[in-house]
């Protein structure tokens, strides 16, 4: 018996479509309960609570369906994420302290580096039209949850230049006369 066998084996005794979905709907209700301490510190109603709430999830295979398609495609933009932060990393080593455009620089080569490897072109060298052709090939080359993880990281990124940007320098403590 191989991992795929044991996989299909899972599959068909209902893990991924019973037994997970309860554990994650169950343990994510029970911390929030736990958390904000609505019913008191009461840990047997929030686990009763947890549980009834856990049941009622797996009645719904809508609900279900679409648990089991987000969770991966989340956790492939989180992985997406940590790649370029490693690209941006491998850029700027060992430095602490870069010039504003090195950095720019460097966060755009590793964006352009992600988009290259997400994106499903295989002939670069087709015929294009136009100045922005290439640009919208490109995209369109893409299968939709690429393009919007692309749009999301450039909405982030832009997002934090400007918070980045906006600070100032701390005051030095210094007595004014």
């Amino acid at each position: 018996m191989n991992l795929y066998d044991i996989i299909l084996n899972w599959r068909e005794i209902g893990l991924f479509d019973i037994i997970l979905p309860f554990i994650l709907v169950f343990t994510l209700t029970f911390a929030l309960l736990e958390k904000i301490k609505i019913l008191g510190d009461n840990s047997k109603v929030n686990v009763a609570i947890a549980f009834v709430i856990g049941l009622l999830f797996l009645q719904n295979d809508y609900l279900i369906i679409k648990l089991q398609t987000f969770l991966p495609e989340v956790s492939f933009a989180i992985i997406v994420i940590i790649v370029g932060l490693l690209l941006i990393g491998t850029f700027m080593g060992e430095h602490k302290v870069w010039a504003g455009k090195m950095v720019w620089v460097a966060i755009i080569v590793s964006a352009l580096i992600l988009i290259g490897a997400l994106s499903t072109d295989s002939d670069p060298y087709q015929e294009r039209g136009g100045l922005l052709q290439p640009i919208s090939d490109f995209f369109n080359s893409m299968d939709p949850t690429t393009s919007s993880l692309v749009i999301f990281l450039i909405l982030f990124l832009v997002f934090v230049g400007f918070m980045v940007k906006g600070r100032a320098p701390p005051a030095t403590g210094g007595t004014t006369r």
